[in-house]
This record gives structure tokens, sequence and C-alpha cells, in this order.
């Protein structure tokens, strides 16, 4: 019977099975490890935090280097730039490979025009808590009126002040030379989370998102969209933390990833607060181990 290969066939088969075999082995040992790594923004304002964090499998080292000489070695955390700049991040594993991101910091805008004032304070609050109200922008002098019925008004540039009666109160604010006020509106409520009205609607599915959050269970992006979608996809809804503090649902999540679960916070309820039958605010009531 006549042999199917002869051996000139088969020693070149034979160089071609191992050329093969080496090209794979070379790829292997040369391909660059995917980095999964983020920052928090592309852009923010002199004074403003970027969060970092690095979860690339199987690493040992991560080294995180911020553009101007500072650097840190933790895998996730905080960072805030003390001058306005572009800055090149770099995030790099176990000493060889790396990822870079540019951040803006931008100086804070500087108040121009015919009124520079802006007025800093929640938009709700509840009645007899103390309520900080700020001036923003440059002024040698400041004139609070708190509405009528509202506390006596201020001449300081920041004013705390109580309100004893819930309502709704128009506050205003003259600095300097200012021909016109600039008004803002605060709500003043006798309970937020106590109170049962028609407007309050307690939602245990956020409550639960965000305890998915600061517990690390499941990925961030999953629960965090989940909020937002049970918030009308609204990603700049405003967050009112246990009465007093507020920020805005995004920042909120974010802080709760980072640092949630160091300090302990437990999440006792979630609530949309509504008007006209629309989510004008989350409300938060949460606790802290630490």
């Amino acid at each position: 019977m006549d042999r199917i290969f002869s051996k000139g066939t088969l020693l070149v088969l034979g160089i071609v099975a191992i050329i093969i075999s080496l090209a794979v082995v070379l790829r292997d040992c040369t391909a660059e490890t995917k980095i999964q790594a983020s920052v928090s923004a592309k852009e923010i304002y002199l004074g403003e935090a970027i969060y970092y964090v690095d979860s690339t499998p199987g690493v040992k080292d991560v080294l995180w280097e911020f553009g101007n000489g500072d650097f840190s070695t933790n895998r996730r955390g905080s960072y805030v730039f003390d001058t306005p700049g572009d800055y090149q991040i770099r995030v790099k594993i176990d000493s060889s490979e790396s990822l870079k991101f540019v951040v803006k910091v931008r100086a804070k805008s500087p108040t121009i025009g015919k009124d520079p004032i802006r007025i800093l304070a929640p938009s709700m609050a509840v009645k007899n808590e103390e309520v900080i109200f700020m001036g923003e922008g440059e002024a040698d002098s400041w004139r609070w009126n708190f509405g009528d019925g509202g506390p006596e008004g201020s001449r300081e540039r920041n004013a705390i002040v109580r309100f004893d009666s819930a309502g709704t109160y128009q506050v205003s604010l003259l600095a300097g030379a200012m021909r016109y006020p600039v008004y803002h509106t605060i709500r003043i409520v006798d309970d937020v989370i106590g109170r049962k009205t028609d407007s309050i609607t307690v939602d245990d599915k956020i409550r639960k998102y965000l305890q998915r959050i600061i517990d690390r269970e499941g990925k961030f992006n999953d629960n965090y969209h989940s909020i937002v979608g049970l918030l009308n996809g609204n990603s700049k809804l405003m967050v009112l933390i246990n009465n007093t503090n507020e920020n805005d649902i995004t920042s909120y999540c974010q802080g709760l990833y980072f640092t949630g679960k160091d300090e302990g916070i437990f999440i006792e309820k979630a609530i949309r607060d509504m008007e006209d039958k629309k989510i004008r605010r989350l409300l938060v009531e949460q606790k802290k181990s630490k």
C-alpha cells in the first residue's frame, strides 16, 4: 500500500505545527493584562474629590500616580487636587502594565455680572432644625430676609436659622451694592421621615439597592442604574440625608461605594418625596456604626 504522506511532507507538517505552537505561546506571554480601573470624573472644580478604583483580578501591587508627584498604593480611594490644571493620572499594576486617564481641574468660576451672588441652601428642611444659608460671591455686606413668618434677618455672610412653623418661605439676599436681591425658596415640614401624607412614598427597592452598593453586592453600575430607573431616570435628582445633608444621587451612590462599608453605614429608609406626581427628591435615613 502506498504511503499517504512522504517523509518530506511529514517533516513540513511537523515544522508548521511547531511554528504555530510557538506563536500561541508567544502571544500568551506578550498579551497585555486588561486593566479594570476607572476614575469617577474627567472634569471637576478645584476642591472637589475624584474617586479612583482598580478591580483588575489577580493583581498584587497597584500604584496610582496623580500627575503632580502625589501617588497612592491603595486599590481604591479619593483624591483632591490643590491646583487647577490638566492632570494625567496613571494606574500601574504589578510594576508593569499601566492605564492612563486625563482629568481637568477647573478653577471655581468667578461670579460676574450684575448680581454676582448666589444663595446656597437646602430647598427643604424640618421645623425647628438649624438650617444653614450661605452667600456665595464677593461682597462687603450681607442682608438676609427669611420671608414672612420666618426668623429675623441676618447681616452675616452665612446665617444659621430655625423656622418654628411649617410652610414655604421665600428667602432673599442683598449683598454689597446689589440693586435687586437674589431669592431662594425653602419648604419647611413638620417631620420628613415620620409623617404620613400622599406626597411621601417609601421605596424599599431603592433602600435595598443602596445597601447593596454599600455592601458591594453585585456590580456598582447595575445597582446604580436600578436606582436611577426607579427615580424616573433622573441621575441629577437630589438626596436629603438624615434631614440635613444634601447631595445629588450620582455623587451620593459613589460616596456610599467608596466609604459606606468602611463607615458601617446602614440604610434604614429611602423615601420618594412627590409633588404633582413628580419625584422632587429622595429622602434617606441612614445610620453608621463608626
